[in-house]
């Protein structure tokens, strides 16, 4: 169960990232490396599958 709250908290914050990343790239018209997204975002799947 320990375990399991430190992958919800880890998943929670990897989703903020992700938010706060889309953020920047909308309100800047430069797009980030895309990897980096790509990246996060194939973090919070593992994260997502790894919960259910």
């Amino acid at each position: 169960a320990c375990e399991l709250a430190g992958l919800e908290q880890q998943k929670a914050s990897l989703q903020m990232e992700l938010e706060q990343w889309r953020r920047i790239r909308q309100q800047t018209s430069m797009n980030p490396p895309a990897v980096d997204t790509e990246r996060l975002q194939a973090q919070v799947k593992q994260l997502t599958h790894r919960l259910k």
